[in-house]
């Protein structure tokens, strides 16, 4: 006992031997509790099925916020004025923040992304000036493959930013044409042959609805149609090129004119 007693007597400056011990030993101790916190928060975020870039987020931001705290912990068990750690601190952070002002915008804006889950790999979705399908959603950018096969990578507070619409999120999409025809064609015939031509394709679908066509506006030189089809998001491109060739075809089968702009002049003589 007197040898503890003479040991812990034992200074190292202005830090005794026993209180330096103490710190040792609720370091351990922290550095334990830290190990099960993220055991923990690691199987919780496997569980709610988090995707891997927010995952690896939470787990490197709950990482620094509990190393912090041990820091705090064990200063104060070793008579370090914890306050003035404090301070020290937060002014290191509103440097850091102001420096890094845009790229933590793009961080944070990516963990919304991940959380709201707007699009997911593999829609096609369009923000902005910016169309394509979805590669990837990464802390800092989206990166988005075109339809030329362009790679586009956006800054995430851009998305965050634009109206997102997305073209795959539906299982179903409507297509919608409009068409001219002469004024000499009768308007049955015209919507008869469009209506025959849709329900010719098996990829346009009764449900939702089924395909229509009718008379959508009188314009100058021509009587304007519209349709609608109901297709899977799938099909959609190849049944709006395809629709388009049959339609002519089908127009010129029945004898339908494909009117172009013109005007007529009338001569008055004296």
């Amino acid at each position: 006992m007197d040898f503890l007693k003479k040991l812990a007597e034992i200074h190292i400056g202005s830090l005794s031997l026993d209180r330096l011990f103490s710190a040792i030993v609720l370091l351990v101790i922290c550095i334990v509790v830290m190990q099960i916190v993220r055991r923990i928060l690691k199987r919780a975020l496997v569980r709610l099925d988090v995707d891997s870039g927010l995952r690896y987020f939470v787990l490197t931001a709950a990482r620094v916020v509990l190393w912090v705290l041990t820091v705090l912990i064990v200063a104060d068990s070793l008579g370090i004025p914890v306050t003035s750690l404090v301070a020290v601190v937060s002014v290191v952070g509103l440097a850091l923040s102001l420096a890094l002002q845009n790229i933590l915008s793009n961080l944070f804006s990516g963990v919304t992304v991940l959380v709201t889950r707007p699009f997911t790999t593999g829609d096609y979705v369009e923000f902005g000036n910016v169309a394509g399908r979805i590669a990837a959603v990464g802390l800092f950018y989206t990166r988005v493959n075109t339809l030329d096969n362009k790679v586009i990578r956006v800054p995430n507070s851009t998305v965050t930013a634009s109206q997102i619409t997305n073209f795959s999120e539906q299982e179903f999409r409507r297509v919608d044409q409009l068409f001219t025809a002469s004024y000499k064609a009768p308007t049955e015939l015209v919507r008869g042959t469009l209506l025959e031509v849709m329900q010719a394709d098996p990829r346009i679908l009764n449900e939702p609805a089924p395909p229509f066509a009718a008379v959508n506006a009188w314009r100058d030189s021509a009587v304007e149609y519209v349709t609608r089809a109901w297709v899977r998001c799938d099909d959609y491109w190849d049944v709006c090129f395809d629709l388009n060739a049959a339609f002519r075809a089908a127009f010129e089968k029945n004898g339908i004119e494909i009117p172009y702009p013109q005007m007529d002049v009338h001569m008055v003589g004296q």
